[in-house]
């Protein structure tokens, strides 16, 4: 009798299942979650949501028995996002498949009111791949995870002449064309008994990374008919970036843009779509049917965590040497009769030839490495790196700028742990002459010098070919050793009319209480630091598009719960300023898709955005630092936000904010192409040993704005006893390697003096 309830259940399972397959795909649901796509952790596609009803509902489960009933509390239903879409009126989009549509009719017609508790979780596909990537790594030798995580051996490696063909084509510096001639050197002469360490190429935005990329990329392609190249990035932005890039040059049947299955078709930019993988049916992205058709791409560009679809269906250097191995076995005892299926020696074979088993990824290229945790930088190299020392081994190289933003941690001990190091600042920092001298190499110039020394492994890209000088001056001093120089600079005057009218909201601060004969610079002795002139304390208004507005107002917190160090806060002064600032601009003829605002904190994003929108200017881009990552826009208007000095360290120890967060910061002053504005409160300011840089530099050069509620921070400035200098470029690596400002020194870069005098 057991047996046979058992098998007519098992029929009524398979008929229901029958039935729902004859049905309708299952129902997309949309829901509307005010300010949700900018939630931190971000929601993405393949997050798991939870549905349950508010009250007990009774149903019937059992399609085989008519009155088997219970509450459907006790049952929860699980889907995943599909995906997040952000709404122009703030009002966000969540999609996810809601059931089957046997189960929804029958939950429909027991629950008619339909209210129900949606929780959403972040998925853990994310640490799944890392914890694939860390197994992979224990199964190295010893050895060779010393030389990939902890480098201390030189590289040797001959002497190349520099092709011509960079001057002609990429039109490229001294420096790019140097690390270009590094992977050139390196592609010539293969390592087989070492990994060599990565060549690391960094700068800030502008510098031309990413076409010393595309310049690597194409010479390591013509060095080797044969070899096949994996471009990897952190984030799907940046790989989009690339592929459009590569695009233009490598036809389809070259280039190859790996996408995670779950990532929404619609978020691909359309002229990208010819080099993805589509399923025809669903429209979906998919991984090619057969391997061989991966064999034939030359480039592969997918992001970190894609990388480990190649890992998982054993696309890697490391299987498809074993494979070969087997091959070779096989060809000996075809002869002897077993498995002799000519179709399926020539499938394989054309996979796992001669020329493509020794390696068949012969490049590894990481962008924007800086923003990658360690984990997450080791899926890539698990396809690409084979420890057999019989084996060439990939070169790699690493691309970012490391005084950027660094990976988001959301968790204190994994903060504490160094998780939020990347590998790229990780190696950096290694004592190393051939990274230069390691921490040194972030504070000084790289060795550039014409006779291409091959023995050093990391280039620093100094020179900007966008944006305006006036912009750098402050984050070349205080952050990049006062090394930039901006090349191809932009005339466009226009841009100080447009300022006038913003200028015209607030009065001067210079006329409101400063007076300059009281400071009195002390000199230095020693020859540590140059001094320079006191007279260059004088205010000279300068004709620069730039503008700080000087606004004390009141932060507060819109969280369910107010907590001090939250997400949440936002500053109405300010965001009425802001809101002001933009209106001026947009009736002065300047776009409103050309602007762009920065705020550190999601809760007042959420409060401009809606400002904005009431005035009817949804074509502002408001976000936050994190947002701005590796995107620029015309116009900058920055929100401090910040106006209680008490809350100060708690944002410090959460993460959040621009007070003592440097690399944010930097972030947050270099966005900006044709004109940048700071609105901020100048109490707490001043408090910020880089901030306090910063309300110097408006100060001497005429840019500072505001009411009379400043004044009491301009006396606050000019009351501190002051020091007036100009960095060194030797002893400059002192400043960063602290990560810190003197409080009683004004730093002046040699940009800014030039344009002074």
């Amino acid at each position: 009798r057991r047996k046979a309830e058992q098998e007519a259940r098992r029929k009524a399972e398979q008929e229901a299942r029958r039935k729902a397959e004859q049905e309708p795909d299952n129902e997309k649901v949309a829901i509307v979650a005010p300010g949700i796509a900018g939630a931190k952790p971000s929601i993405s596609s393949g997050d798991v949501v939870l549905i349950r009803p508010l009250r007990n509902v009774s149903l019937r489960t059992a399609p085989y028995r008519d009155n088997w009933t219970y509450p459907v509390n006790a049952v929860e239903i699980r889907s995943r996002v599909i995906n997040v879409t952000r709404a122009m009126d703030g009002q966000d989009i969540i999609e996810f498949i809601w059931t089957s549509n046997m189960f929804a009719k029958d939950l429909h017609l027991s629950y008619p009111e339909g209210l129900y508790n949606v929780r959403i979780l972040p998925s853990t596909d994310r640490q799944e791949r890392c914890f694939t990537a860390l197994t992979w790594l224990s199964t190295l030798p010893q050895d060779v995870a010393q030389q990939l995580l902890f480098p201390n051996a030189s590289p040797v490696i001959k002497k190349h002449k520099a092709a011509g063909i960079f001057n002609n084509v990429w039109n490229l510096n001294d420096k790019q064309k140097h690390f270009v001639h590094l992977v050139r050197a390196r592609t010539l002469m293969p390592s087989r008994d070492i990994v060599r360490p990565p060549l690391i190429l960094s700068g800030p935005a502008g510098t031309g990374k990413t076409l010393t990329l595309l310049a690597c990329i194409f010479e390591a392609l013509s060095l080797s008919a044969a070899g096949h190249i994996l471009v990897c990035a952190p984030s799907h932005t940046a790989a989009d970036v690339i592929t459009e890039r590569l695009g233009s040059k490598l036809t389809s049947e070259k280039l190859w843009r790996l996408v995670d299955p779950l990532r929404p078709f619609t978020t691909m930019p359309t002229k990208l779509l010819q080099f993805c993988s589509l399923d025809e049916k669903t429209g979906s992205f998919r991984m090619p049917l057969k391997q061989e058709d991966i064999s034939k791409y030359s480039v592969i560009v997918c992001t970190c965590f894609d990388a480990y679809f190649l890992f998982k269906i054993g696309f890697t250097n490391h299987n498809l040497r074993v494979r070969h191995a087997c091959l070779n076995n096989f060809k000996k005892y075809r002869g002897l009769g077993f498995a002799n299926r000519p179709d399926w020696f020539s499938q394989v074979e054309s996979i796992l030839n001669d020329e493509k088993a020794h390696p068949h990824f012969t490049h590894l290229f990481i962008d924007e490495a800086a923003q990658a945790v360690e984990p997450e930088i080791l899926i890539p190299l698990s396809v690409v790196l084979d420890p057999d020392p019989n084996i060439d081994k990939p070169e790699i190289a690493l691309i970012g700028d490391p005084r950027q933003l660094s990976p988001n941690i959301y968790s204190p001990s994994g903060s504490e742990g160094g998780l939020g190091i990347s590998y790229m600042q990780r190696l950096l920092q290694r004592p190393m002459n051939y990274l230069s001298g390691g921490w040194p190499y972030m504070l000084g110039d790289a060795n550039t010098n014409l006779d291409f020394d091959t023995q050093h492994s990391s280039v620093f890209l100094t020179a900007i070919y966008r944006g305006k000088t006036c912009f750098l001056m402050m984050p070349s001093s205080l952050f990049y050793h006062d090394k930039l120089e901006v090349i191809h600079e932009s005339n466009d005057s226009s841009w100080m009319s447009k300022l006038n009218s913003v200028e015209q909201l607030s009065s001067p601060a210079t006329e409101l209480a400063i007076q300059w004969n009281q400071l009195q610079p002390s000199r230095i002795q020693g020859d540590t630091w140059e001094v320079l002139n006191p007279g260059l304390l004088q205010v000279q208004r300068q004709k620069w598009p730039m503008h700080f507005r000087g606004v004390v107002g009141k932060d507060t917190c819109i969280a369910v719960e107010s907590f001090a160090g939250s997400n949440s806060w936002c500053n109405q002064a300010e965001a009425q300023v802001v809101v002001d600032v933009v209106s001026c601009l947009v009736k002065n003829d300047v776009s409103t898709k050309s602007i762009g605002v920065m705020a550190p904190f999601r809760g007042q994003v959420v409060l401009v955005r809606k400002l904005l929108r009431e005035r009817q200017m949804y074509g502002v881009d408001v976000g936050t630092i994190e947002d701005y990552q590796a995107v620029e826009r015309d116009v900058i208007v920055l929100t401090l936000t910040r106006s209680s000095i008490k809350l100060v360290p708690h944002d410090v120890s959460n993460n959040v904010g621009l007070f003592e967060q440097v690399k944010r910061t930097n972030v947050a002053l270099t966005r900006a192409q044709q004109c940048l504005i700071v609105v901020g409160n100048p109490l707490v300011m001043v408090q910020d040993s880089i901030w306090k840089q910063m309300l110097w530099f408006f100060l001497r050069n005429g840019l500072w704005y505001g009411e009379k509620a400043v004044v009491e921070a301009i006396e606050e400035v000019q009351s501190q006893r002051v020091q007036l200098l100009s960095h060194r470029p030797q002893e400059s690596h002192k400043l960063l390697a602290q990560d810190e400002i003197e409080g009683n020194i004004v730093y002046m870069s040699s940009l800014e003096r030039s344009e002074r005098q």
